[in-house]
């Protein structure tokens, strides 16, 4: 674990004062973490880095709230927080009706994030802000619940042609819902097929998904979920490999996995999924920065081990600047990112394919604006660098 002093040099004041916060609300003391920081830290800049990396929900759990501000805006943000557990509520309802609704249909699909993962993280569902329901659902079995769910009253956000779906799903990863709650609130539902986009070329198969499946009593309904294993393989897989670990919400989320539900997991099986979905670097890189910041100790020698320093300093400046990194899978940063934790040749070379197959490739703008039929759907290969040069590259 880095002393206290070394972020303080490396990433400023308001830097060492959340991870101090943070890794007292694990349970870790380090030397300098807890206590009047010197000099003292600018209270509005480290509220919005709190907020921007989605972790002030923990830091008003810790002994050290007097770090936050004490005049109206830390009022502010606590009566936030309590709007966020009551809309986790409202999740928690909603996901129930949803699931006994689905199962009536005889669709099985397992639901996961969200509060699901707040409840394997804190033993609750209120703790962990959710924004939406989560759902992963066969490839086969998609178009049959997106007809239920726009039977059901839901608008498509992701709304692309029937006749295309094939195509669709082969290059994307989710098809996302809404609709407005009768209390006036709006509800989002995302439903995957695939924990990644395509481009990264994980090579999953999410029926195996189903078939270790487990489930949880919640308001007297059974609501399935994957195995403990294939949830933390499914953390890993998009926190690191699709978000580059680009937030400290997601290195708490993995902090708090392997300290409260670590031995539980067959960590065999863990380590043999990190290898067949290619993703040894990002797994790897994860468990350095948890280490690193959060004093989380590595829970098997089975795991992938980072040991390119320049890279660790390199994610953890990502990681602890002012402002939270950028999302976008093409931006050239994240691109070098990506191709440095991608190992091996041909996982570096697939990669390439991938990003330039998204290049060129018809995404849904291009579905949206022009209704080809499928006999004519090359075209839109020859449309695509017209309107991408048109709409700057968009």
């Amino acid at each position: 674990m880095l002393p206290s002093t070394v972020i303080l040099e490396d990433h400023g004041v308001e830097a060492a004062c959340l991870i101090g916060m943070l890794r007292e609300r694990l349970g870790v003391r380090g030397s300098g973490d807890v206590g009047d920081p010197t000099p003292a830290p600018d209270m509005e800049r480290l509220t919005r880095l709190a907020i921007g990396h989605e972790v002030v929900h923990l830091l008003y759990g810790a002994d050290s709230r007097a770090f936050l501000p004490e005049d109206q805006s830390g009022d502010r943000l606590l009566s936030s927080l309590r709007l966020r557990s009551a809309w986790n509520l409202v999740l928690f309802r909603e996901t129930v009706s949803l699931s006994g609704r689905i199962r009536e249909q005889g669709i099985e699909v397992l639901f996961y994030k969200g509060l699901v993962l707040c409840d394997v993280l804190h033993g609750d569902l209120t703790t962990r802000p959710t924004r939406d329901i989560d759902i992963l659902v066969r490839s086969g079995d998609f178009l049959r619940l997106r007809d239920f769910l726009l039977r059901e009253g839901f608008t498509e956000d992701y709304a692309f042609p029937v006749r295309h779906a094939r195509y669709y799903m082969g290059v994307n990863r989710e098809s996302a819902y809404s609709m407005m709650l009768p209390d006036g609130v709006e509800l989002n539902v995302e439903v995957q097929w695939a924990p990644v986009l395509p481009l990264y070329g994980v090579p999953f198969d999410n029926a195996s998904f189903f078939e270790r499946a487990g489930s949880v009593q919640w308001g007297g309904s059974t609501v399935s979920m994957p195995c403990l294993e294939d949830q933390f393989l499914l953390l890993l897989a998009h926190h690191g490999v699709s978000e580059l670990w680009h937030s400290l919400k997601h290195l708490t989320d993995l902090a708090f996995f392997i300290r409260r539900r670590g031995g539980e997991l067959d960590w065999g099986r863990v380590s043999e999924g990190i290898r067949r979905w290619g993703m040894s670097g990002h797994a790897a890189a994860g468990f350095a920065l948890c280490s690193d910041l959060l004093g989380t100790d590595m829970p098997s020698e089975r795991l992938p081990v980072c040991e390119d320093v320049g890279l660790l300093r390199r994610m953890r400046r990502r990681l602890l600047a002012t402002e939270t990194a950028s999302r976008s899978q093409i931006l050239p940063s994240n691109m070098y990112l990506q191709m440095r934790l991608t190992e091996g040749t041909p996982a570096r070379t697939r990669l390439l394919m991938g990003y330039l197959r998204k290049w060129v490739s018809p995404g849904l703008r291009d579905l949206q604006r022009l209704d080809l039929p499928r006999a004519l759907f090359p075209l839109y290969y020859v449309l695509k660098p017209f309107r991408s040069l048109y709409s700057g590259g968009r």
